[in-house]
């Protein structure tokens, strides 16, 4: 999953996991061929460099996760229509990093969560690039991520501890893309906290108490993907063989909780349940229903209504890719 997979024809039809009762007329997709998802994409990021602002978008966290937007579709500082909004981006970005110690903040405030997106995006664009500032930048903030480790190995605070190590772990898996030393011990303890809070039997991934359904499943499927990302197999990794194995239950038009599961409109769960969902095989349902979410929340930034359009037009960005970017093997 490190470098993007080619473009691949996708199914003209949508079609939903769950049979709506015969007197209900379904809604008309928002998108529903491949080429509604190509013009949805490019109007998100045109319109995320209208509202770029000094070089970033609002603060640290939604300026990383623009700029993963952009760098998943293959957007650099050095290449492509939107190099520039990329370049201020980063530049932008890693001035909000202490030259010293590498920690990423703004405002005076530092936050794990958004130096995991930070790293992650800037070392994305560092791998497309190769260039020597950006690697620069991505070392700095590696040296910056493993001064934050916990003793137990994870990074975050409170519920989100799950969450902040997976992407830290996807960031520094982006990092050593793009050349950075990462120190293997490092990786090693994190993936090991993450097995001691996965649970021996099931597989299942509980990232904080009385989490529901949509929180274990995102948080399962984002450890599934970050230890996929370290070199850990499900054939051989016994406790992830057996969190791979309930996704692919859990994910399936069967499953108890799947209609609660196509109601959700958080962004990040489609994002991350659909890049883990295509590593186990194809299923178009599930694409097309969270590329449906996707163009809602994309449809609404672009008219002006909603309260947060950078992030919602960024994350709209990264469903849409992980629905094409990562198609699973059987369609290879």
């Amino acid at each position: 999953m490190n470098s993007p997979l080619p473009l691949l024809l996708l199914l003209a039809t949508f079609a939903t996991a769950v049979s709506a009762p015969a007197q209900e007329s379904r809604p008309e997709p928002l998108v529903s061929t491949a080429d509604d998802v190509v013009e949805r994409i490019d109007l998100c990021l045109t319109k995320l460099t209208k509202l770029q602002e000094d070089g970033h978008w609002s603060d640290v966290t939604t300026t990383a996760t623009v700029l993963l937007a952009f760098s998943g579709e293959g957007h650099s500082a050095g290449r492509g229509p939107h190099a520039k909004s990329v370049r201020q981006g980063v530049l932008w970005l890693s001035k909000q990093a202490d030259p010293k110690t590498g920690l990423l903040g703004y405002e005076g405030q530092y936050d794990d969560f958004a130096h995991a997106l930070a790293l992650n995006a800037i070392a994305d664009v560092a791998a497309l690039d190769r260039s020597v500032v950006g690697k620069t930048i991505t070392r700095r903030l590696v040296q910056g991520a493993l001064t934050r480790q916990q003793e137990g190995g994870l990074w975050g605070a409170e519920k989100a501890t799950v969450e902040t190590t997976a992407q830290m772990l996807v960031g520094l898996s982006r990092a050593q893309a793009a050349g950075a030393d990462v120190p293997s011990e490092i990786i090693l303890r994190a993936l090991g906290a993450l097995d001691r809070i996965t649970d021996e039997e099931s597989g299942l991934v509980t990232p904080f108490k009385r989490a529901g359904a949509i929180d274990t499943t995102q948080a399962t499927c984002a450890v599934v993907l970050a230890k996929l990302l370290h070199g850990k197999l499900p054939a051989t990794d016994k406790l992830l063989g057996k969190s791979w194995k309930l996704m692919g239950k859990e994910l399936d038009e069967k499953s108890r909780n799947i209609k609660l599961y196509l109601r959700a409109g958080d962004l990040e769960f489609w994002r991350w349940t659909l890049l883990c969902r295509f590593q186990m095989g194809a299923d178009k349902s599930w694409r097309w229903t969270g590329f449906q979410r996707a163009a809602a929340a994309a449809d609404a930034a672009l008219d002006g209504d909603s309260e947060a359009p950078a992030m919602d037009l960024a994350r709209s960005t990264l469903v849409f890719g992980a629905g094409y970017r990562y198609p699973p093997a059987t369609e290879k």
